[in-house]
């Protein structure tokens, strides 16, 4: 493939991979978490209309009573700009969603089935929007609240619900009849559109994105080096300084990218975070990129070989971060795979052109090339065991309750802390020994 179809092979993977079946979104169901590292949470009124309909009647979104097959409309209006993203759904007193969704000739919208019914509405691309609609059937006489998430370009709103003071069952506003004397505020039973407020959710954020929504394996990418071979005739013990200032650049860079690259896959991609992956991908990316060329000017090819696949696959890696803020879950997960296996890339590709630079007689720096190999393989293994068992086994909510990520947090400070040993021996080795 040439380099432009390669490049715009990339351009198209957000157009063709932004529509989505939902399934990634049924853990959420329930608490109704976003997971969006790119937008910030808003509280406070948000520009948007939500409407809950019984018979032409207008009752309140935050608690309201329905007889058993009651059909409710269900709306949602912008009063600004539009969205892009939601998820709303009818939760009962206990905070399960309930009841069961219907939404005719509306293809925007995905019907999801969390807990073995279609009590979940959300959005099937990331277009802009200025309203939705859909019509709920109560499953049994109660009282009930909406549950709804809305997600903009920048900024997301959580409408959450608003605990019941009381628990006698005469404290809430029945559809139909005199209003009774234990009543809430006048607000329980609006005549008009209710702009929902939001407020902080109490249960803790997962990642994803993953996400995720994890990166784990970003940290596990230092490597050491050792003296170079003179460009023709006998191998040399004694190195240039060109070699020496190559190798020492290519090392720490990679160890000081090693330490916020763990990190930022800890901190569930908050928009500060990307900032600082980003950045410190076009710190590799120069870094690599001078290291390769002065390996190059003292005539080393092998290694410059090596040192400019890492300079390209680190080139790869900015242009693949750069559609992480996306939307569509499907897409952000892939593209998590992508940069672990650009990462893998880099780390595999930069030990080969550290051992390029040894000698049969360094012991001390094949010493310290092969301890550091060790870590990295070794972080590896435990990073990807981890990730696999608190995304399948425990899930993201239980995984975030149980607060498993101590864990993660222990290992990378581990191996950063091994690896930045080892770049002082590698130092020490080439510049003072």
């Amino acid at each position: 493939m040439s380099i432009p179809g390669l490049i715009l092979s990339f351009l198209l993977l957000g157009k063709v991979s932004s529509y989505s079946d939902g399934e990634l979104l049924k853990r959420y169901c329930k608490s109704m978490e976003v997971n969006h590292a790119f937008q910030t949470e808003q509280e406070g009124v948000g520009p948007f209309i939500v409407t809950v309909l019984h018979e032409g009647e207008a009752l309140n979104p935050q608690r309201f009573h329905l007889t058993k097959d009651d059909v409710v409309e269900v709306d949602l209006v912008s009063t600004s700009t539009g969205f892009q993203g939601f998820m709303i759904n009818m939760q009962n007193d206990e905070g399960h969603p309930v009841g069961s969704f219907s939404t005719p000739n509306n293809s925007s919208i995905v019907l999801l089935q969390c807990q073995g019914s279609s009590n979940t509405l959300t959005h099937r691309d990331n277009q802009q929007k200025s309203s939705i609609s859909g019509q709920w059937k109560a499953p049994s006489t109660a009282n009930y609240s909406v549950r709804a998430v809305v997600v903009g370009e920048e900024h997301y709103w959580n409408f959450k619900i608003v605990p019941p003071t009381t628990t006698p069952a005469t404290t809430n506003m029945p559809t139909t009849g005199s209003p009774s004397p234990q009543a809430p505020a006048p607000s329980a039973l609006p005549t008009a559109p209710v702009l929902m407020s939001t407020s902080p959710i109490n249960e803790p954020s997962s990642t994803t994105a993953t996400t995720n929504t994890p990166m784990s394996s970003h940290s596990a990418t230092t490597i050491n080096s050792t003296t170079e071979p003179t460009t023709s005739g006998p191998r040399l013990k004694t190195a240039s300084m060109k070699g020496k200032a190559s190798t020492t650049v290519l090392q720490v860079s990679k160890l000081g990218a090693a330490i916020p690259l763990g990190i930022t896959s800890l901190l569930d991609w908050q928009p500060s975070s990307l900032k600082c992956y980003q950045a410190w991908s076009v710190v590799y990316f120069c870094a690599s990129s001078v290291a390769f060329g002065l390996v190059l000017s003292e005539g080393y090819r092998v290694v410059a070989a090596f040192t400019g696949v890492v300079a390209v696959v680190s080139l790869l890696h900015i242009i693949s971060s750069c559609y992480l803020p996306c939307p569509s879950h499907e897409l952000r997960n892939f593209m998590i795979w992508v940069l672990r296996f650009l990462v893998s890339l880099q780390t595999v590709f930069t030990v080969l052109a550290i051992f390029a630079f040894l000698e049969p007689y360094d012991k001390w720096l094949q010493y310290v090339m092969a301890a550091s190999t060790i870590c990295i393989l070794f972080f590896v293994i435990c990073v990807v065991i981890y990730d696999c068992y608190t995304k399948c086994c425990l899930g993201w909510e239980v995984c975030s309750q149980k607060s498993c990520f101590h864990i993660h947090k222990l290992i990378l400070i581990c191996s950063t802390v091994v690896n930045m040993l080892l770049t002082v021996a590698l130092f020490v080795g080439l510049f003072v020994s």
